[in-house]
């Protein structure tokens, strides 16, 4: 795609300060599971290997992955498609919060996936305005719309964080082609940087959205994220509940008599976004001393369709 991707998530055209609200409200409680030494999921049938990547080689496998993010509702076509809105369903990428422009150049394999993010000024067209802005940062996405979607099982990526103030780190899911109505749900497994009262770069966020509709919380790692590798999960339960990972520990669960938990198929989505000072009061925005470049390195991706022995 000639255009690469500057949106800001779709999270972002949502209502932000409820989201920030929900998440801070849920510090505390995510705080005490993080620090229970739970294990990874008992078997719950004989598993399967839906998905799987280990990145080797030197390209990016195309038969699995886009460098663009795209969804149900905008009917798979790239976010920062310059035509009208009705070609999209509507959907407007956000140009706000996100310093990145994202582009095809910025996705490599080498030693795993790379996605590196550099302060490199680029001009790409922002369906919320309308017009052409221009980025102080490129970066990379990757996403397995028209080629991954699964409805439910054990969700596995082995990462490292990129480093430096407003890296914005993110592994999360939309509804893929066969999901139900649109956009209707969002599974954040992972987004980094998030402050306060953590030290950005070893906070974990986790997050369910639908709508309007926010759960989720922010965990103190007591890690630095970007200094090695981490192994973040999802086992989830269509229509029953979702349970974040990492490490092998327990961060979270939710369950249908808490939140309305997805049970429909979904693509999966990897970014690295820098945050600008509009994400100030959630995020470490970058700054001068931001490192550039600046790179998250996933080495591996499995789903499987349950929890793995």
């Amino acid at each position: 795609m000639a255009l690469g991707s500057g949106t800001d998530r779709g999270r972002w055209m949502r209502f932000l300060q409820k989201r920030r609200l929900a998440v801070v409200g849920l510090v505390v409680l995510v705080g005490i599971l993080v620090l229970e030494p739970s294990a990874i999921p008992t078997v719950r049938s004989s598993p399967s290997l839906l998905f799987s990547d280990n990145f080797d080689g030197s390209s990016l496998d195309r038969s699995k992955w886009n460098t663009y993010i795209t969804s149900r509702q905008a009917n798979g076509h790239p976010w920062t498609d310059p035509r009208p809105a009705q070609a999209r369903n509507g959907i407007q990428n956000g140009c706000s919060y996100g310093a990145q422009y994202f582009l095809p150049s910025q996705v490599g394999v080498h030693d795993g996936l790379n996605l590196t993010a550099s302060r490199t000024s680029t001009s790409g067209w922002c369906n919320q305005t309308a017009s052409v802005s221009t980025f102080p940062w490129r970066s990379g996405v990757v996403s397995t719309y028209n080629h991954f979607q699964f409805n439910g099982g054990y969700l596995s990526i082995t990462m490292k964080a990129a480093p430096g103030d407003g890296m914005w780190p993110g592994l999360w899911m939309l509804p893929g082609p066969g999901g139900h109505h649109g956009d209707d749900y969002e599974i954040d497994l992972h987004e980094g940087g998030f402050v306060p009262p953590n030290p950005a770069s070893e906070t974990y966020a986790w997050n369910l959205h639908r709508g309007s509709n926010t759960w989720g919380g922010t965990v103190n790692t007591g890690v630095d994220l970007s200094s090695n590798y981490h192994t973040y999960g999802l086992d989830w339960i269509s229509g029953q509940s979702l349970t974040w990972y990492l490490d092998g520990k327990k961060i979270a669960k939710l369950t249908k008599a808490q939140a309305s938990i997805p049970d429909e198929p979904m693509e999966l989505i990897m970014d690295l976004a820098v945050a600008s000072t509009n994400a100030s009061g959630w995020h470490q925005p970058y700054d001068s001393t931001t490192i550039s470049p600046s790179s998250m390195h996933v080495s591996s991706v499995q789903v499987w369709s349950a929890p793995p022995s």
